[in-house]
Protein backbone atom coordinates (compact mmCIF):
# COMPACT_ATOMS: atom_id res chain seq x y z
CA UNK A 1 0.00 0.00 0.00
CA UNK A 2 1.47 3.78 -0.52
CA UNK A 3 2.11 5.96 1.95
CA UNK A 4 -0.15 8.24 2.74
CA UNK A 5 1.08 11.14 1.47
CA UNK A 6 1.07 9.55 -1.90
CA UNK A 7 -2.28 9.39 -1.86
CA UNK A 8 -3.56 12.41 -0.09
CA UNK A 9 -4.00 14.39 -3.48
CA UNK A 10 -6.38 11.81 -5.16
CA UNK A 11 -8.72 11.21 -1.94
CA UNK A 12 -9.19 15.06 -2.36
CA UNK A 13 -10.62 14.40 -5.64
CA UNK A 14 -12.99 11.98 -4.57
CA UNK A 15 -16.98 12.66 -4.83
CA UNK A 16 -18.85 13.01 -1.19
CA UNK A 17 -20.16 9.50 -1.37
CA UNK A 18 -16.90 8.07 -2.93
CA UNK A 19 -14.85 9.24 0.46
CA UNK A 20 -17.47 7.80 2.31
CA UNK A 21 -17.55 4.11 0.83
CA UNK A 22 -13.76 4.12 0.87
CA UNK A 23 -13.53 5.26 4.16
CA UNK A 24 -15.27 2.38 5.12
CA UNK A 25 -13.15 -0.12 3.28
CA UNK A 26 -10.05 1.46 4.98
CA UNK A 27 -11.68 1.49 8.29
CA UNK A 28 -11.99 -2.54 8.44
CA UNK A 29 -8.26 -2.26 7.90
CA UNK A 30 -7.26 0.29 10.65
CA UNK A 31 -9.22 -1.02 13.35
CA UNK A 32 -8.48 -4.95 13.08
CA UNK A 33 -6.09 -6.54 15.04
CA UNK A 34 -4.80 -9.50 12.64
CA UNK A 35 -2.42 -7.28 11.10
CA UNK A 36 -0.63 -5.89 13.69
CA UNK A 37 2.20 -7.50 12.65
CA UNK A 38 6.31 -6.52 11.35
CA UNK A 39 4.83 -7.12 7.59
CA UNK A 40 1.48 -6.19 8.00
CA UNK A 41 1.60 -2.77 10.39
CA UNK A 42 2.66 -0.30 7.41
CA UNK A 43 -0.62 -0.99 5.54
CA UNK A 44 -2.73 -0.59 9.27
CA UNK A 45 -0.92 2.42 9.79
CA UNK A 46 -1.80 3.74 6.00
CA UNK A 47 -5.43 2.69 6.45
CA UNK A 48 -5.49 4.78 9.72
CA UNK A 49 -4.49 7.91 8.31
CA UNK A 50 -6.54 7.56 5.40
CA UNK A 51 -9.46 6.86 7.46
CA UNK A 52 -8.71 9.86 9.62
CA UNK A 53 -8.30 12.09 6.91
CA UNK A 54 -11.87 11.21 5.11
CA UNK A 55 -13.73 11.75 8.39
CA UNK A 56 -16.25 14.10 7.84
CA UNK A 57 -18.22 14.25 11.24
CA UNK A 58 -16.41 15.54 14.29
CA UNK A 59 -16.85 16.51 18.02
CA UNK A 60 -14.73 17.19 20.94
CA UNK A 61 -15.96 13.75 22.05
CA UNK A 62 -14.95 11.69 18.84
CA UNK A 63 -11.82 13.28 18.88
CA UNK A 64 -10.75 12.34 22.45
CA UNK A 65 -11.93 8.92 21.89
CA UNK A 66 -9.84 8.70 18.50
CA UNK A 67 -7.25 9.78 20.37
CA UNK A 68 -7.48 6.93 22.71
CA UNK A 69 -7.96 4.95 20.67
CA UNK A 70 -4.60 5.29 18.52
CA UNK A 71 -2.91 5.59 22.14
CA UNK A 72 -3.43 2.14 22.43
CA UNK A 73 -2.52 1.10 18.78
CA UNK A 74 0.63 3.02 19.42
CA UNK A 75 1.12 0.43 22.52
CA UNK A 76 0.09 -2.49 20.70
CA UNK A 77 2.10 -2.07 18.17
CA UNK A 78 5.03 -1.00 20.18
CA UNK A 79 6.87 -4.48 20.64
CA UNK A 80 7.16 -4.97 17.23
CA UNK A 81 10.16 -2.56 17.36
CA UNK A 82 11.82 -4.33 20.30
CA UNK A 83 15.63 -4.97 19.29
CA UNK A 84 16.06 -2.03 16.97
CA UNK A 85 18.86 -0.26 17.24
CA UNK A 86 18.16 3.40 18.73
CA UNK A 87 18.94 4.75 15.23
CA UNK A 88 15.91 3.08 13.97
CA UNK A 89 12.57 4.47 13.77
CA UNK A 90 9.70 2.71 15.93
CA UNK A 91 7.22 1.02 13.52
CA UNK A 92 4.36 2.39 16.33
CA UNK A 93 5.14 5.98 15.92
CA UNK A 94 2.91 7.02 13.48
CA UNK A 95 0.09 5.90 15.65
CA UNK A 96 1.51 8.45 18.66
CA UNK A 97 1.83 11.36 16.14
CA UNK A 98 -2.11 10.29 15.44
CA UNK A 99 -2.95 10.49 18.75
CA UNK A 100 -1.34 13.75 19.28
CA UNK A 101 -2.59 15.30 16.71
CA UNK A 102 -6.36 13.80 17.72
CA UNK A 103 -5.51 15.35 21.33
CA UNK A 104 -4.79 18.33 19.88
CA UNK A 105 -7.94 18.09 17.74
CA UNK A 106 -10.06 17.95 20.74
CA UNK A 107 -8.27 20.89 22.33
CA UNK A 108 -9.11 22.90 19.21
CA UNK A 109 -12.64 21.82 19.47
CA UNK A 110 -12.91 22.18 22.96
CA UNK A 111 -10.50 24.32 24.62
CA UNK A 112 -9.91 21.85 27.19
CA UNK A 113 -6.45 22.50 27.87
CA UNK A 114 -6.08 19.02 29.60
CA UNK A 115 -6.17 17.94 25.92
CA UNK A 116 -3.31 19.10 25.26
CA UNK A 117 -1.21 18.14 28.14
CA UNK A 118 -2.26 14.46 27.20
CA UNK A 119 -0.75 15.11 24.04
CA UNK A 120 2.25 16.04 25.71
CA UNK A 121 2.50 12.75 27.87
CA UNK A 122 2.14 10.47 24.81
CA UNK A 123 4.78 12.50 22.80
CA UNK A 124 7.44 12.72 24.81
CA UNK A 125 7.14 8.70 25.76
CA UNK A 126 7.22 8.05 21.97
CA UNK A 127 9.87 10.74 21.54
CA UNK A 128 12.03 9.22 24.19
CA UNK A 129 11.62 5.87 22.26
CA UNK A 130 12.67 7.04 18.76
CA UNK A 131 14.81 9.85 18.99
CA UNK A 132 14.82 10.59 15.04
CA UNK A 133 11.51 11.06 14.38
CA UNK A 134 11.46 14.40 14.37
CA UNK A 135 7.71 15.00 13.11
CA UNK A 136 6.85 13.94 16.30
CA UNK A 137 9.23 15.79 18.16
CA UNK A 138 8.37 18.84 16.15
CA UNK A 139 4.70 18.68 17.02
CA UNK A 140 5.71 18.29 20.75
CA UNK A 141 8.05 21.19 20.93
CA UNK A 142 4.99 23.41 19.13
CA UNK A 143 2.47 21.45 21.70
CA UNK A 144 4.81 22.58 25.06
CA UNK A 145 5.11 26.16 23.51
CA UNK A 146 1.24 26.74 23.80
CA UNK A 147 1.15 25.42 26.84
CA UNK A 148 3.62 27.69 28.43
CA UNK A 149 7.15 25.51 28.55
CA UNK A 150 9.92 26.98 25.87
CA UNK A 151 12.20 25.11 28.03
CA UNK A 152 11.34 21.91 27.79
CA UNK A 153 10.53 22.93 24.23
CA UNK A 154 13.94 24.25 23.42
CA UNK A 155 15.41 20.98 24.96
CA UNK A 156 13.70 18.63 22.53
CA UNK A 157 14.29 21.23 19.62
CA UNK A 158 17.75 21.05 19.97
CA UNK A 159 17.47 17.30 19.92
CA UNK A 160 16.35 17.94 16.21
CA UNK A 161 20.46 18.76 16.10
CA UNK A 162 19.64 21.98 13.40
CA UNK A 163 22.73 22.45 11.50
CA UNK A 164 23.76 24.99 8.03
CA UNK A 165 20.36 25.90 5.96
CA UNK A 166 18.03 24.34 8.51
CA UNK A 167 18.33 27.62 10.89
CA UNK A 168 16.45 29.11 7.96
CA UNK A 169 13.88 26.62 7.39
CA UNK A 170 13.10 25.26 10.45
CA UNK A 171 14.00 27.91 13.51
CA UNK A 172 10.34 29.21 13.44
CA UNK A 173 9.47 26.09 15.53
CA UNK A 174 11.05 27.79 18.43
CA UNK A 175 11.91 31.37 17.58
CA UNK A 176 8.37 32.36 16.28
CA UNK A 177 7.01 35.09 18.44
CA UNK A 178 9.99 33.85 21.08
CA UNK A 179 9.81 37.32 22.89
CA UNK A 180 6.69 36.04 24.67
CA UNK A 181 8.88 34.04 26.74
CA UNK A 182 11.60 36.83 27.16
CA UNK A 183 9.96 37.89 30.20
CA UNK A 184 11.05 34.79 32.09
CA UNK A 185 14.59 36.01 31.67
CA UNK A 186 15.60 32.55 30.55
CA UNK A 187 19.22 33.26 28.08
CA UNK A 188 18.68 30.08 26.01
CA UNK A 189 15.81 31.59 23.73
CA UNK A 190 18.11 34.47 23.28
CA UNK A 191 21.38 32.01 22.45
CA UNK A 192 19.23 30.27 19.97
CA UNK A 193 18.62 33.45 18.53
CA UNK A 194 22.12 34.36 18.25
CA UNK A 195 23.07 31.10 16.83
CA UNK A 196 21.00 31.44 14.01
CA UNK A 197 22.51 34.62 13.66
CA UNK A 198 25.63 33.47 13.29
CA UNK A 199 24.87 31.04 10.84
CA UNK A 200 23.20 33.38 8.48
CA UNK A 201 26.54 36.00 8.72
CA UNK A 202 28.74 32.69 7.57
CA UNK A 203 26.26 31.16 5.26
CA UNK A 204 26.10 34.47 3.43
CA UNK A 205 29.88 34.77 2.91
CA UNK A 206 29.92 31.30 1.61
CA UNK A 207 26.79 31.62 -0.83
CA UNK A 208 28.83 34.97 -2.05
CA UNK A 209 31.41 32.47 -3.17
CA UNK A 210 29.49 29.28 -4.38
CA UNK A 211 29.15 30.89 -7.92
CA UNK A 212 32.55 31.82 -8.16
CA UNK A 213 33.73 28.62 -7.29
CA UNK A 214 31.94 26.86 -9.59
CA UNK A 215 32.98 29.09 -12.38
CA UNK A 216 36.44 28.01 -11.60
CA UNK A 217 35.86 24.00 -11.52
CA UNK A 218 33.93 24.60 -15.17
CA UNK A 219 30.68 23.60 -13.30
CA UNK A 220 28.72 26.36 -15.27
CA UNK A 221 25.22 24.13 -14.82
CA UNK A 222 25.17 25.06 -10.87
CA UNK A 223 26.14 28.91 -11.02
CA UNK A 224 22.56 29.53 -11.82
CA UNK A 225 21.49 27.54 -8.58
CA UNK A 226 23.89 28.87 -6.50
CA UNK A 227 23.28 32.70 -7.45
CA UNK A 228 19.34 31.80 -6.79
CA UNK A 229 20.26 30.35 -3.42
CA UNK A 230 22.57 33.15 -2.97
CA UNK A 231 19.33 35.20 -3.15
CA UNK A 232 16.88 33.72 -1.62
CA UNK A 233 18.98 33.37 1.90
CA UNK A 234 20.15 37.38 1.14
CA UNK A 235 16.15 38.21 1.20
CA UNK A 236 15.64 35.47 3.72
CA UNK A 237 12.19 36.75 5.85
CA UNK A 238 13.14 34.36 8.14
CA UNK A 239 16.51 36.16 9.11
CA UNK A 240 14.43 39.13 9.10
CA UNK A 241 12.27 37.92 11.65
CA UNK A 242 14.89 36.69 13.83
CA UNK A 243 16.51 40.19 14.09
CA UNK A 244 14.00 41.87 14.78
CA UNK A 245 13.24 38.95 17.36
CA UNK A 246 17.02 39.42 18.43
CA UNK A 247 15.76 43.72 19.21
CA UNK A 248 12.78 42.88 21.03
CA UNK A 249 14.39 40.08 23.66
CA UNK A 250 16.85 42.83 24.80
CA UNK A 251 14.34 45.58 25.29
CA UNK A 252 12.15 43.62 27.38
CA UNK A 253 15.09 42.36 29.27
CA UNK A 254 16.30 45.97 29.63
CA UNK A 255 19.85 45.52 27.58
CA UNK A 256 19.22 46.98 24.35
CA UNK A 257 21.39 49.65 23.25
CA UNK A 258 19.46 52.43 21.89
CA UNK A 259 21.68 52.96 18.93
CA UNK A 260 22.35 49.75 18.01
CA UNK A 261 18.59 48.63 18.56
CA UNK A 262 17.61 51.81 16.03
CA UNK A 263 20.19 51.17 13.47
CA UNK A 264 19.22 47.58 13.60
CA UNK A 265 14.99 48.81 13.13
CA UNK A 266 16.06 51.40 10.23
CA UNK A 267 18.03 48.97 8.31
CA UNK A 268 14.58 46.56 8.15
CA UNK A 269 12.62 49.35 7.47
CA UNK A 270 14.78 50.24 4.71
CA UNK A 271 15.35 46.94 3.57
CA UNK A 272 10.93 46.42 3.72
CA UNK A 273 10.26 49.80 1.90
CA UNK A 274 12.73 48.85 -1.11
CA UNK A 275 11.90 46.51 -3.66
CA UNK A 276 10.04 42.92 -2.22
CA UNK A 277 13.21 40.67 -2.31
CA UNK A 278 11.59 39.16 0.59
CA UNK A 279 11.90 34.86 0.17
CA UNK A 280 9.99 33.05 2.98
CA UNK A 281 11.88 29.12 3.02
CA UNK A 282 10.89 28.34 6.14
CA UNK A 283 9.55 24.68 6.07
CA UNK A 284 6.18 24.16 7.21
CA UNK A 285 6.05 20.36 5.57
CA UNK A 286 8.53 18.70 8.08
CA UNK A 287 5.23 18.59 10.01
CA UNK A 288 2.23 16.98 8.15
CA UNK A 289 -1.79 17.15 9.29
CA UNK A 290 -3.25 13.88 9.80
CA UNK A 291 -6.55 15.73 10.74
CA UNK A 292 -9.42 15.42 9.00
CA UNK A 293 -9.47 17.27 5.72
CA UNK A 294 -12.57 19.34 6.39
CA UNK A 295 -11.23 20.33 10.07
CA UNK A 296 -8.13 23.30 10.42
CA UNK A 297 -4.90 21.66 9.83
CA UNK A 298 -2.74 21.16 11.94
CA UNK A 299 0.02 23.73 11.07
CA UNK A 300 -2.61 26.26 12.34
CA UNK A 301 -4.25 24.42 15.47
CA UNK A 302 -0.61 24.78 17.15
CA UNK A 303 0.11 28.53 15.92
CA UNK A 304 1.05 30.93 18.95
CA UNK A 305 -1.23 33.56 17.33
CA UNK A 306 -1.80 34.33 13.34
CA UNK A 307 1.33 33.00 11.08
CA UNK A 308 3.88 36.12 11.32
CA UNK A 309 5.08 37.00 7.51
CA UNK A 310 5.70 39.97 5.67
CA UNK A 311 2.69 41.80 7.52
CA UNK A 312 3.67 40.94 11.00
CA UNK A 313 7.51 42.00 10.63
CA UNK A 314 6.42 45.12 8.94
CA UNK A 315 3.56 45.88 11.87
CA UNK A 316 6.26 45.62 14.54
CA UNK A 317 8.96 47.23 12.99
CA UNK A 318 6.76 50.44 12.74
CA UNK A 319 6.60 49.96 16.31
CA UNK A 320 9.86 49.88 17.10
CA UNK A 321 10.57 52.99 14.56
CA UNK A 322 8.05 54.63 16.00
CA UNK A 323 9.43 54.70 19.88
CA UNK A 324 13.37 54.73 18.45
CA UNK A 325 12.91 57.08 15.73
CA UNK A 326 9.99 58.76 15.31
CA UNK A 327 11.06 61.10 12.53
CA UNK A 328 11.36 57.98 10.25
CA UNK A 329 8.18 56.35 10.75
CA UNK A 330 6.00 58.54 8.05
CA UNK A 331 6.89 55.59 5.33
CA UNK A 332 4.77 52.94 7.62
CA UNK A 333 1.91 55.41 8.35
CA UNK A 334 -0.34 55.52 5.11
CA UNK A 335 -0.64 51.58 5.29
CA UNK A 336 -0.78 50.20 8.72
CA UNK A 337 -3.94 48.74 8.99
CA UNK A 338 -2.96 46.34 5.93
CA UNK A 339 -0.75 44.84 8.61
CA UNK A 340 -3.08 44.13 11.41
CA UNK A 341 -4.25 40.91 9.93
CA UNK A 342 -1.17 38.90 11.14
CA UNK A 343 -1.03 40.42 14.71
CA UNK A 344 -2.47 39.46 18.03
CA UNK A 345 -4.81 41.99 19.85
CA UNK A 346 -2.15 42.72 22.28
CA UNK A 347 -0.19 43.33 19.29
CA UNK A 348 -2.37 45.58 17.56
CA UNK A 349 -2.88 47.38 20.82
CA UNK A 350 0.89 48.25 21.03
CA UNK A 351 0.45 49.22 17.30
CA UNK A 352 -2.22 51.87 18.27
CA UNK A 353 0.00 53.26 21.29
CA UNK A 354 3.20 53.71 19.42
CA UNK A 355 2.40 55.99 16.89
CA UNK A 356 0.37 57.78 19.63
CA UNK A 357 3.59 57.85 21.68
CA UNK A 358 5.55 58.81 19.18
CA UNK A 359 3.30 61.98 19.01
CA UNK A 360 3.63 62.51 22.46
CA UNK A 361 7.08 62.60 22.04
CA UNK A 362 7.43 64.42 18.71
CA UNK A 363 8.44 68.20 18.19
CA UNK A 364 5.10 67.90 16.45
CA UNK A 365 3.25 67.38 19.10
CA UNK A 366 -0.05 68.83 18.65
CA UNK A 367 -2.41 67.90 21.53
CA UNK A 368 -1.50 68.28 25.14
CA UNK A 369 -3.36 65.43 25.75
CA UNK A 370 -1.72 63.10 23.21
CA UNK A 371 0.44 61.26 26.19
CA UNK A 372 -2.62 60.84 27.78
CA UNK A 373 -4.01 58.97 25.19
CA UNK A 374 -1.33 57.25 24.70
CA UNK A 375 -0.85 55.58 27.99
CA UNK A 376 -4.87 54.19 27.32
CA UNK A 377 -2.57 51.35 26.21
CA UNK A 378 -1.52 50.21 29.72
CA UNK A 379 -4.69 50.27 31.50
CA UNK A 380 -6.43 48.09 28.14
CA UNK A 381 -3.79 45.70 28.50
CA UNK A 382 -4.59 45.60 32.37
CA UNK A 383 -8.26 44.72 31.61
CA UNK A 384 -7.00 42.29 28.63
CA UNK A 385 -4.97 40.20 31.36
CA UNK A 386 -7.53 40.14 33.64
CA UNK A 387 -10.41 38.91 31.71
CA UNK A 388 -7.64 36.40 30.47
CA UNK A 389 -6.72 35.34 33.39
CA UNK A 390 -10.06 34.46 34.64
CA UNK A 391 -11.33 32.65 31.12
CA UNK A 392 -10.69 29.06 31.37
CA UNK A 393 -10.04 28.91 28.08
CA UNK A 394 -7.31 30.87 27.97
CA UNK A 395 -3.50 29.07 27.57
CA UNK A 396 -0.57 29.77 29.45
CA UNK A 397 1.31 31.05 26.59
CA UNK A 398 -1.33 33.81 25.67
CA UNK A 399 -1.08 34.67 29.40
CA UNK A 400 2.61 35.33 28.91
CA UNK A 401 2.01 37.39 25.36
CA UNK A 402 -0.13 40.01 27.03
CA UNK A 403 2.38 40.52 30.00
CA UNK A 404 5.01 40.52 27.43
CA UNK A 405 3.33 43.05 24.75
CA UNK A 406 2.72 45.00 28.01
CA UNK A 407 6.34 45.38 29.13
CA UNK A 408 7.76 45.18 25.68
CA UNK A 409 5.25 48.42 25.11
CA UNK A 410 6.49 49.88 28.84
CA UNK A 411 9.92 49.31 28.15
CA UNK A 412 10.22 50.98 24.55
CA UNK A 413 8.76 54.16 26.11
CA UNK A 414 11.07 54.12 28.61
CA UNK A 415 13.39 54.28 25.89
CA UNK A 416 11.76 56.53 24.02
CA UNK A 417 11.53 58.92 27.03
CA UNK A 418 15.35 58.78 28.05
CA UNK A 419 16.01 59.84 24.35
CA UNK A 420 14.02 62.59 24.17
CA UNK A 421 15.09 63.79 27.59
CA UNK A 422 18.48 63.51 25.95
CA UNK A 423 18.14 65.27 23.25
CA UNK A 424 16.22 68.51 25.07
CA UNK A 425 19.01 68.50 27.63
CA UNK A 426 21.00 68.93 24.50
CA UNK A 427 18.70 71.59 22.94
CA UNK A 428 21.02 74.75 22.19
CA UNK A 429 19.45 78.07 24.00
CA UNK A 430 17.43 79.22 20.69
CA UNK A 431 15.29 76.22 21.19
CA UNK A 432 14.74 76.80 25.33
CA UNK A 433 11.15 77.98 25.11
CA UNK A 434 10.30 75.03 23.24
CA UNK A 435 12.44 72.45 25.36
CA UNK A 436 10.52 73.42 28.18
CA UNK A 437 7.39 73.17 26.58
CA UNK A 438 8.71 69.00 25.41
CA UNK A 439 10.45 68.65 28.66
CA UNK A 440 7.18 69.57 30.37
CA UNK A 441 5.16 66.74 28.31
CA UNK A 442 8.10 64.20 28.92
CA UNK A 443 7.92 64.69 32.70
CA UNK A 444 3.61 64.25 32.27
CA UNK A 445 4.74 60.67 30.33
CA UNK A 446 7.02 59.88 32.79
CA UNK A 447 5.00 60.18 35.86
CA UNK A 448 2.12 58.79 33.93
CA UNK A 449 4.19 55.37 32.61
CA UNK A 450 5.48 55.14 36.12
CA UNK A 451 1.88 55.34 37.86
CA UNK A 452 0.34 52.95 34.47
CA UNK A 453 3.19 50.48 34.79
CA UNK A 454 2.87 50.41 38.37
CA UNK A 455 -0.95 49.27 38.27
CA UNK A 456 -0.06 46.73 35.60
CA UNK A 457 2.69 45.30 37.50
CA UNK A 458 0.31 44.89 40.30
CA UNK A 459 -2.42 43.05 38.05
CA UNK A 460 0.15 40.90 36.83
CA UNK A 461 1.26 39.80 40.17
CA UNK A 462 -1.74 38.91 41.60
CA UNK A 463 -2.82 36.76 38.84
CA UNK A 464 0.39 35.10 38.44
CA UNK A 465 0.02 34.26 42.39
CA UNK A 466 -3.10 32.65 42.11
Amino acid sequence: MCCFEDLRPYLDALTPDEKASFRMTVDGIATGTDMITSTGISEVITASQIARSLTADFTEESEAAAAVFYTKRYFETLPLGQGLVATELQPADDFALLAGQAFVSAWDLSHDRSYLEKATVVLDFAAARSKYKYQMRILLVKVLRLLGSPSLALKHFRILDVKSVQFDTLSHVILSRATTFAVGHDPALSEEVASAQKWYKAGESEASEMPVRAFSYGNYSKIEDFAEFQERLSGSLSKQLLSLESVRMQAVVGSLDPVAGTKAVLDLARTLNGPDRSSDNRDFKTLPSLQPATQRQIREQTQMGPETRIAWLRAMVAIYVNFLEPSSSGAFEANLDLYTSELTSSESALLTFSGLARAALSTRLEAPEAETSALIFFKEQESRFIQAAEDTATLPWELLHIAEISLEGFCLLDLAVDQKIAEITAAKPTDHLNADHLMSHAYNVVDSRKTMAEALGSALHKRCSK
